[in-house]
Order: structure tokens, then C-alpha cells, then sequence
């Protein structure tokens, strides 16, 4: 009997699994169709998001947070930023209040962000690839 509640145990614990990880946004990098940018690193990623300069062919690229979906802004902050939300608002904050330089952009819905993207090529966000469509293209795969 052990032996079988161990085993629906595991079997109930991998079905979730799955669940959850069906259920998790594929996270791409994404910039306009026109940008410059052919690929970003996750390693440029995270200091492009930080405010550390990153330029491509001479030109600095602009962060812009995607705010639309709270998930997405934990994978983001996991993925690519290597540390809480919590953490990385210090770290903006600090950087802002030393250098005098401003926070990168942010848009809290998904057809500003997109809008936003394709006005600008130097712009750099992330989104789930299903929402990757017309007009822009995926830069990096975290």
C-alpha cells in the first residue's frame, strides 16, 4: 500500500509539474523588425537593464520594461536580471540618485509596449514569444 501512495504521490506531483510549466510564458528578447540589433545575450541584456551603456554598430540600444504581466516581469527578473524585484528597484534607485541618470522606460500594456518597439529600433524589451507578432523580432532567448 506504501508503494502505491508513493507512486500516485509521484505521478500527481509530475502531472503538476507539467501544468505549471505548460502554463509559463516561453520569455523572448524582442526589439522592431528595423532594429539594428540581430542578437542580444542575456549577459548584455542584464546590464542594457541595469543602465549599463550596450551599443550595436556604434548606437546605444534603450531598455523598455514590459509591466503588462506580473509573471512575466518575475521570469524577466529570474531569467535575465539574476535577482528579485525587489533588489533590482535598489539597484535602479541607487544607479538613478548617483549618476542622475533615469529609469528605463516601462509600459504596462502590451499594444503600448509593441507600439512603443516598432516607433523606436534601438528599443529593447521582452515579452512571451506567442506575443512576438508582426513587426517585431525575437533578439535573444534567455
Amino acid at each position: 500500500m506504501t508503494r502505491s501512495l508513493f507512486l500516485i504521490t509521484a505521478l500527481a506531483g509530475l502531472a503538476i509539474a507539467s501544468i505549471e510549466a505548460a502554463a509559463d510564458p516561453e520569455l523572448v528578447l524582442v526589439a522592431s523588425a528595423r532594429s539594428p540589433v540581430a542578437q542580444i545575450t542575456v549577459a548584455d541584456a542584464r546590464k542594457l537593464f541595469l543602465g549599463i551603456p550596450v551599443t550595436v554598430h556604434g548606437q546605444a540600444i534603450k531598455p523598455v520594461r514590459n509591466l503588462s504581466d506580473g509573471l512575466l516581469s518575475e521570469m524577466f527578473m529570474q531569467k535575465v536580471m539574476f535577482m528579485s524585484s525587489e533588489d533590482y528597484e535598489r539597484q535602479i534607485e541607487t544607479r538613478v540618485s548617483r549618476t542622475g541618470g533615469g529609469r528605463p522606460a516601462s509600459h504596462g500594456d502590451l499594444s503600448g509596449l509593441t507600439a512603443a518597439l516598432q516607433r523606436d529600433p534601438l528599443a529593447v524589451s521582452y515579452m512571451p514569444r506567442s506575443q512576438a507578432g508582426s513587426g517585431l523580432k525575437i533578439v535573444g532567448e534567455p
